[in-house]
């Protein structure tokens, strides 16, 4: 498998000069997302172009909402605290250093999240 295949296995990162979301994701998510119509202009000659374009503006808010409700779900599911929580108790002298470990940990998790929600705020912002 490549970085250009659609795969359901995928994951947010933070590296230089790329977005936090990447088109493979997007590629991906704009086909599962897609109407009966929506499908019939696609086969497997010309898949690729959802790497590099938009299927239609409807689409894309179908892929830019569940996104949006995978990640919120994912801070439900996963995370007891918020990540203000977690920065107030950072800032705690009385931690020991695997609470400490433990918190930096989260905090990271959870930054990685919210900067992905903005880069989708973002994006429906770009749509209208």
């Amino acid at each position: 498998m490549t970085d250009e295949d659609l795969c359901l296995e995928h994951e947010l990162k933070i590296t230089e000069n790329e977005s936090i979301i990447s088109e493979n994701l997007l590629a991906t998510l704009r086909l599962i997302v897609m109407s009966n119509e929506e499908l019939e202009q696609y086969n497997i000659s010309n898949l690729n172009q959802l790497l590099s374009s938009i299927v239609n503006v409807d689409n894309e808010r179908r892929v830019l909402n569940k996104l949006l409700a995978l990640l919120n779900e994912l801070k439900e599911v996963s995370y007891t605290t918020t990540l203000e929580d977690n920065l107030n108790r950072f800032q705690s002298n009385q931690l020991n250093d695997d609470e400490r470990y433990s918190l930096i940990y989260l905090i990271g998790q959870k930054q990685i999240i919210e900067n992905a929600c903005r880069w989708i705020d973002n994006a429906f912002a770009q749509l209208k």
